[in-house]
């Protein structure tokens, strides 16, 4: 009887596209892989060739952190949480509130929102590779203890450089990157593999929610917007390059696939933000949660 791939992948016993797979990672093809993401669609021949090997690759080598993330499914099931974009509106938002909630904050909350608006958040995501080499030095060592924190996979190399008091705190999940949730392909399971879609909230802090296993989720601060050039709640962080702005209509695109997934699921996702652009979900106010 022949033994299935993943069972030899565990017992270390080689297979061929194991092999092929683990020559190419060695190699660390990065930005080969991020244009090949960006290009391809996921359900094109070239586009499941890299699935197919990045699955390999992920159980072969990082089955360790496929396990992590199954002990943390639905673990906060039946739970609500709070999902912090980095818009202006920040500023007149009484953040004060979700002092004793579950929080998700995202890109550079750490450290600016935390030391600005004194919330330390429970969950911090960021999703994006570039950003990600950008920043990494900014927030690596600022991390609250306690915070649990989600990166790509391709990155662990560089974040593991730059973390470590926290590192226990730290998943990495495998992602296609690239803007295809628009397209449909939407998954929350973070032990197998998730795309992406042009804004962390919908590439990782909603996907993560869900898996773990919150029925309710509201976004604070998701302002969609370049108004005048204002999209992040710290000055400092106003002009950013056009290749690190998210492309709004595409994300809008994706905010509905995920509405979708949601409902399906019974799922509640409501938009807490004041003002801004993003009128997917079905709008509240904050105050009237409390």
């Amino acid at each position: 009887m022949t033994m299935p791939m993943n069972e030899r992948l565990e017992k270390g016993q080689s297979t061929i596209p194991y092999l092929w797979s683990r020559v190419l990672w060695r190699m660390k093809p990065a930005r080969l892989i991020n244009t090949v993401e960006r290009k391809a669609s996921p359900d094109s021949t070239v586009g499941r060739s890299l699935i197919s090997m990045k699955s390999v690759f992920w159980r072969g080598f990082h089955s360790n952190e496929a396990r992590r993330l199954r002990a943390l499914k639905n673990k906060y099931s039946g739970h609500r949480c709070f999902i912090l974009g980095t818009g202006p509106s920040l500023h007149v938002t009484d953040l004060s509130l979700l002092e004793r909630e579950y929080t998700f904050a995202v890109n550079h909350f750490v450290p600016l929102g935390v030391s600005r608006f004194g919330l330390s958040p429970s969950f911090y995501c960021v999703s994006d590779r570039e950003q990600i080499d950008h920043t990494v030095q900014s927030f690596s060592h600022r991390i609250p203890r306690g915070t649990l924190c989600f990166f790509p996979l391709l990155k662990k190399s560089t974040l593991s450089q730059h973390i470590t008091t926290t590192r226990n705190n730290v998943y990495y999940i495998n992602d296609y990157d690239g803007e295809h949730i628009e397209a449909g392909f939407f998954s929350t399971e973070l032990d197998q593999l998730i795309y992406l879609g042009g804004s962390v909230i919908v590439d990782y802090c909603i996907p993560v929610a869900v898996y773990l296993g919150f029925t309710e989720i509201y976004l604070v601060g998701c302002d969609c917007t370049f108004d005048r050039g204002a999209h992040f709640f710290a000055p400092s962080q106003t002009h950013v390059s056009e290749d690190l702005r998210p492309d709004w209509q595409r994300a809008f695109l994706a905010f509905e696939v995920v509405k979708r997934h949601a409902d399906q699921r019974g799922i509640r996702i409501r938009n807490a933000t004041v003002g801004g652009q993003l009128e997917v979900f079905e709008r509240v106010a904050l105050a009237e949660l409390f």
